[in-house]
């Protein structure tokens, strides 16, 4: 008899299956987060320039999961979360060592579909400019102005102090500036 159940959550156009033992499934509790948190965790985790995305939600809804109980205090479980997919990506660009993969933008505008947005071309500017900075500054300006979270939140999140958050984004921030600014207009 199979004593387990799969718990998939969709977000988009991608979904995050986690299989849990059905003694266990009865926190109700842990179930309703899961549906809220996670299409938030799936947007987060595609800042990481990572293909694998989906993987990182996995892995931090498994380690939410096994210490479920001791994340109590509200916005826990979410900052936890946050940081289980920051230190898995960095591990996992550790591990693989830095690849950079270049596409050449008049490539993707021929690729883009006859009925897409006029506003395709800031969207593509956009990810071009966030893909240069580094990961914790790319993560703090996503957590700031996306995720709309505080200074100590996302310290939190990051593992470094108030100032320190502030500081990656005011630098990413400038740095953006000073791309835009060099940006020949279209």
């Amino acid at each position: 008899m199979d004593l387990s159940r799969e718990l998939v959550v969709a977000a988009g156009d991608a979904s995050v299956a986690l299989t849990v033992p059905a003694a266990r499934a009865a926190e109700a509790s842990f179930d309703a987060w899961v549906r809220e948190a996670s299409p938030a965790l799936l947007r987060f985790a595609r800042t990481t320039r990572s293909v694998d995305a989906v993987d990182l939600v996995q892995d931090a809804l498994v380690a939410v999961f096994t210490r479920w109980s001791r994340l109590s205090e509200p916005g826990a479980a979410d900052a936890y979360a946050r940081r289980v997919i920051l230190n898995s990506h960095v591990s996992r660009w550790r591990a693989w060592g830095r690849r950079v993969s270049t596409v050449d933008p008049a490539v993707l505008t021929a690729a883009a579909p006859a009925g897409a947005a006029t506003g395709s071309g800031e969207v593509l500017l956009a990810h071009q400019l966030l893909a240069g900075l580094p990961t914790a500054q790319r993560a703090a300006v996503f957590m700031r102005f996306y995720d709309d979270l505080t200074y100590r939140q996302i310290a939190e999140v990051i593992g470094c102090r108030e100032a320190t958050a502030r500081s990656y984004v005011h630098r990413a921030l400038t740095q953006l500036r000073t791309q835009l600014d060099q940006e020949p207009p279209s």
